[in-house]
């Protein structure tokens, strides 16, 4: 598994569905997925599920951008595996 990692990960920055801020308030962290959010900007209070929710195209877009890397590292991985299997094979040949 030469070219895969052990771990992909991104960053998606959230931002409130009424004032595109980025910059939040933790009302109530102990209430996980529940937890309210306070928008630093207009202080609309929303939870961390809604303002998710409002934040779905952002996240498939880094979603989809970590799956098109996990991808590239497999296809590569498997081509070296095979060329390391069948390199040196005189009827097989890896592209």
């Amino acid at each position: 598994m030469g070219n895969l990692k052990k771990e992909y990960s991104r960053f998606a920055t959230l931002i409130c569905p009424t004032c595109a801020s980025d910059q939040f308030e933790d009302v109530n962290p102990e209430n996980g997925d529940q937890r309210i959010l306070k928008c630093g900007s207009c202080n609309l209070e929303v939870t961390y599920e809604n303002l998710q929710d409002h934040n779905t195209e952002r996240l498939m877009s880094v979603r989809d951008e970590m799956s098109k890397e996990i991808m590239d590292d497999a296809k590569k991985d498997v081509k070296a595996s095979l060329k390391r299997a069948f390199g040196k094979s005189n009827f097989i040949k890896i592209k």
